[in-house]
């Protein structure tokens, strides 16, 4: 027997805060994308450490133009393929 479980609005309402709540808190660079490699969102670390002012800047990319970088000691380095 397959059950379904619907959410309540309020109780949707509380599961988005708690994600937006533990995304936005960490203190790594997160995002989200699409299948396509699409960034749909990202956490203010990851905007930092990537060097935008903004967040709408960093959507603006998709995250094939971004090339990850050995370095000394196995710490990555992303280098972006900035447009224009």
């Amino acid at each position: 027997m397959i059950q379904t479980y619907e959410l309540t609005e309020k109780e949707f309402q509380l599961s988005e805060k708690k994600y937006r709540d533990l995304f936005g808190s960490l203190p790594i660079g997160v995002y989200r994308t699409s299948i396509e490699g699409v960034i749909l969102d990202a956490n203010d670390v990851l905007v930092s450490i990537l060097g935008f002012e903004h967040k709408d800047e960093l959507l603006s990319y998709n995250v094939k133009q971004f090339s990850a970088l050995k370095t000394k000691g196995n710490v990555g380095k992303i280098r972006l393929k900035r447009k224009g």
